[in-house]
């Protein structure tokens, strides 16, 4: 949970862009459907008659496991779904703060205040991510952590603006 500060205002919050998280899911789901498939492709197969007997016997069997296997898929594709909804971006009048999600029981929240910002960087590598403008963003700061890295989020340019803006409100405020 998020403690603001006295005076202190959310500007912006954001999750990460969907389509990263679809690319990591579309496999799981093919892999979950992939039993299936060949159960329906069996007889096509060039298998010997008594493997595919066997097969078609103890096909409850089969299900039985294959259905176990969807379970597994699942819960891997919710971890994955946990691990893409629980990262988000807030940014503040008086700091940045990043919270990533690393599997079910893990977070790593870091933040950073707008005093100790140097430098934005926009990293969009891909044809994807410049077709839908989507990308990393990485920030300087003079902090012990020298470089602060979101991943994967919508439109950078515009939470660049939203964060360059802040900085030169605070600096404003701390030189009166």
């Amino acid at each position: 949970m998020i403690t603001l500060f006295k005076d202190e205002k959310i500007i912006l919050i954001q999750r990460k862009y969907w389509l990263p998280f679809v690319l990591e899911a579309i496999p799981l789901v093919l892999i979950a459907i992939l039993p299936f498939i060949l159960f329906i492709f069996i007889e096509a197969l060039p298998l010997p008659q008594d493997i595919k007997n066997i097969f078609l016997n103890y096909s409850n069997y089969y299900f039985f496991f294959s259905f176990n296997f969807v379970f597994i898929v699942w819960m891997f594709l919710g971890i994955l779904w946990t691990n893409y909804y629980l990262d988000i971006l807030i940014i503040t009048n008086k700091r940045i703060i990043d919270i990533e999600q690393i599997g079910l029981f893990s977070r790593d929240e870091a933040e950073i205040r707008f005093e100790k910002i140097e430098d934005i960087r926009i990293e969009i590598v891909g044809f994807l991510p410049s077709l839908l403008k989507f990308g990393n963003i990485h920030i300087q700061s003079a902090a012990e952590k020298r470089e602060f890295v979101l991943k994967d989020f919508q439109n950078p340019y515009k939470i660049k603006d939203i964060i360059a803006t802040q900085k030169e409100k605070v600096f404003e405020e701390n030189k009166t």
